[in-house]
């Protein structure tokens, strides 16, 4: 199709993402991102939107998306995660591989629809939205999925963001951050989570979720192993493997971010560019999302993330703290 075919519909999400960010100065621990999603699920519910509109908000959805999350790879310079050691880094790519494979097993036990308990799996292991919807594109999850594992994984976020520093008050600040950039989900719950913090141990925590953060490439790569392992071609082979061009990118973007002296101001736009387009393809996947059937075992799936977080924060404890 034409790309003038989206134009309205990437407007409506456009909107639907400045009434977010209007939102966000009055609750600003819920964020921009989390409420240009609910704007759109809400709209989306009480409104019959034309299927021009309808055309453009899924464009977003998949395409813009893609393009913020290869923009993330400019985030991640060495200067940032100069503060990792090898013992640090060994840590949280097993806590990583854990929190994956137990949600993974779990999600089996418990019967689970789909592959929501694979994506709360990696929303909380990796780095929340942004790991929910890569993971989600490369397996082709159902919206019903997408939608549920981003709201469990939000409302867990946003309860450890205040939680987790009231328990972590008696520890050193160093080990705080640690545990905060360790566990909590989404870059904006990390930052918010360590204002008690000085400076540089604030700095620490947001170096060790970037960590996690450089780990959605090659998580987006295994993804896509294991789908061409899965799926078979009509003749009864396994189809080849299908690398998201948004991944190749992304490790572009991380490769010149790390190789080239970019300025301050361009890395912090991009930065701000990257949320944004994120924003308006998390409105652009609300306005496809209907009430129905959300909230039906709402509870159980928030108490499997509870646990499956509070195991993450077990494991730091017990492989960082002597």
């Amino acid at each position: 199709m034409h790309f003038m075919t989206y134009v309205l519909g990437i407007f409506f999400c456009l909107v639907m993402s400045f009434f977010g960010l209007f939102l966000s100065e009055f609750f600003p621990s819920i964020g921009h991102i989390s409420l240009s999603l609910m704007t759109g699920i809400l709209l989306g519910n009480f409104f019959k939107l034309p299927n021009s509109v309808k055309l453009g908000c899924s464009f977003s959805e998949k395409r813009i998306l893609e393009f913020s999350i290869a923009l993330l790879g400019f985030n991640l310079s060495r200067h940032e995660l100069g503060f990792l050691d090898t013992k640090l880094v060994v840590i949280l790519i097993s806590m990583v591989v854990l929190v994956i494979l137990l949600s993974v097993q779990a999600g089996k036990w418990l019967k689970f629809p789909g592959d929501l308990a694979l994506l709360i799996g990696v929303g909380s292991g990796v780095c929340g939205s942004a790991a929910i919807m890569a993971s989600a594109q490369v397996l082709k999850s159902s919206k019903k999925d997408i939608v549920l594992s981003l709201a469990i994984t939000q409302f867990l976020g946003m309860i450890a963001m205040f939680l987790l520093p009231f328990l972590l008050n008696n520890f050193d600040k160093s080990f705080s951050a640690y545990m905060i950039g360790g566990s909590l989900q989404a870059m904006g719950h990390v930052v918010a989570a360590t204002s008690l913090l000085d400076a540089e141990s604030a700095s620490i925590a947001i170096t060790v979720k970037m960590m996690r953060i450089l780990l959605l490439s090659p998580l987006v790569l295994i993804l896509s192993f294991y789908v061409s392992s899965k799926t078979k071609n009509t003749e009864g082979g396994r189809v080849p493997i299908s690398v998201p061009l948004y991944t190749l990118f992304f490790i572009l973007f991380l490769f010149i971010a790390n190789y080239f002296e970019l300025p301050a101001s361009f890395t912090m736009n991009i930065k701000k560019i990257s949320n944004f387009l994120f924003a308006i393809a998390m409105a652009g996947l609300g306005s496809n999302i209907k009430f129905a059937g959300l909230s039906k075992g709402f509870g159980r799936y928030m108490s499997f993330a509870t646990v499956l977080f509070v195991l993450q924060c077990v494991f730091l404890l017990v492989a960082r703290y002597p």
